[in-house]
């Protein structure tokens, strides 16, 4: 497994905010192995 698959795979099981979201946890993210950079919010 690549570190990117790892990255996308602790990204998708993130449960830090489960507590405060009502509908909870549903990561949705876009990612390319060749991006330089990594905005999260």
């Amino acid at each position: 497994m690549t570190e990117f698959e790892v990255l996308l795979n602790q990204v998708n099981q993130c449960q830090l905010c489960a507590a405060s979201l009502t509908d909870g946890v549903r990561p949705v993210v876009q990612l390319d192995p060749q991006a330089k950079i990594l905005i999260i919010g």
